[in-house]
């Protein structure tokens, strides 16, 4: 084995320690949530929704928040009834649906924004810039193999129809 290539161990390990950081980062956003009544699945739609504007398609909020379209349903199913947001026919698409804050949203939005802000700024300070641009650029790796394996997917997919 090479100098720069890293050993089967070390990648299990690596992979095993980046999805319980996803799993750890994502609890205690839920039990930061709790006391708002939001689950870190709600809260981060309602975050996303903010950021990314009003008006989304489910499919592409699915995307955004990275969950299943199915998931989705459900946590909007729950934010409508408890009215943080709206959804509407898209002008656009008449299949498709567009998802809104709700006027009411907009005070719990900002609380949520002061929780994620928080959460980030306590996990991540003590991070060198060089750090973070290292870790950036082995995401972006793994982001690109992904995307890769998603291209390569879709054609046999798509011929299995």
């Amino acid at each position: 084995m090479d100098i720069g290539t890293p050993s089967d161990e070390l990648i299990v390990s690596f992979a095993r320690r980046l999805a319980e950081t996803n799993q750890k980062w994502r609890a205690e956003l839920d039990l930061r949530l709790g006391p708002l009544g939001l689950s870190q699945a709600r809260g981060l739609i309602l975050h996303y929704l903010s950021i990314h504007g009003d008006g989304l398609q489910q499919n592409t909020l699915a995307d955004i928040v990275g969950i299943r379209g199915s998931t989705l349903v459900r946590q909007l199913d729950r934010l409508e009834s408890d009215g943080w947001v709206e959804r509407r026919n898209d002008p656009v698409d008449r299949r498709a649906k567009t998802i809104h804050l709700s006027n009411k949203a907009a005070p719990m939005v900002r609380e949520i924004q002061s929780i994620v802000e928080q959460l980030r700024s306590e996990f991540l300070s003590g991070l060198t810039e060089a750090q973070l641009k290292t870790c950036f650029a082995v995401f972006d790796h793994i982001h690109d193999r992904i995307d890769e394996s998603d291209d390569r997917a879709t054609p046999r997919a798509a011929g299995h129809r």
